[in-house]
């Protein structure tokens, strides 16, 4: 398991792997499953054409059922490439396990590799998850899938330790080291997964405090849909 102070120096020292020149899979033998639940199509349009310029062999999209036509109206403007097909499919309940599901039944997949897409390609979400994919991917060959899988266990022990071996310290000395340390968890490894974003668009760092409070909140979300899990 990475060490938190590993990370950056690992991400910055991460190199892409150079693919073959004759690879044995190419984009026609991908499907891409993107379950989605937007209300307004038209904003889910550009994601779905980067995604297309890719060329793969198929593209299956699955909303629900009351959105289903205007979902197909989309697409129906989407730019195709020679050999790449969509399918538009839809469930009864906005539950993307379902919508998943759905796609994996019946003969809807029949190609060597399906890749599993999120309908939200912001800025911030990519650099975020480019960060920790490359630096864990780099240390031990490993890749992440869920966000924030140590935090709960590594940054509570982390806090407890500086605590005990500061016993001896001054009273005030330990609630400083306390609050760095809190800072640091709190604040800066949330600033880093985005730094590269930043120095691109340095205007946007307006909107770091937000990224902060969201992303313990949607901890909090995946918290809940742990417990009432079925």
């Amino acid at each position: 398991m990475a060490k938190l102070g590993d990370l950056p120096p690992s991400s910055l020292r991460y190199k892409s792997v150079v693919p073959n020149e004759y690879p044995k899979y190419t984009s026609k033998d991908i499907t891409i499953i993107i379950p989605t639940i937007y209300n307004d199509f038209l904003k889910l349009r550009s994601s779905l054409q980067s995604i297309l310029g890719y060329e793969p062999a198929k593209l299956i999209i699955i909303t629900i059922a009351r959105r289903y036509h205007a979902l197909e109206e989309i697409t129906a403007t989407l730019r195709l490439t020679d050999g790449t097909t969509i399918e538009v499919l839809y469930v009864d309940k906005a539950n993307k396990r379902l919508q998943v599901c759905q796609a994996l039944e019946g003969d809807h997949i029949q190609i060597v590799i399906t890749v599993m897409a999120d309908d939200n390609l912001g800025a911030a979400y990519i650099e975020r998850r480019n960060f920790e994919i490359s630096a864990t991917h780099n240390i031990d060959r490993g890749t992440s899938y869920i966000s924030r899988r140590t935090v709960f266990i590594i940054d509570p022990l982390l806090l407890l330790l500086y605590w005990r071996g500061t016993a001896d310290w001054a009273l005030n000395d330990r609630y400083t080291l306390l609050g760095a340390e809190l800072a640091f968890i709190f604040c800066f490894t949330k600033f880093i997964k985005l730094a590269g974003l930043f120095y691109k668009n340095p205007r946007d760092i307006v909107f770091l405090p937000v990224s902060i409070i969201f992303s313990y909140f949607h901890g909090l979300i995946k918290l809940y849909t742990l417990f009432i899990l079925k």
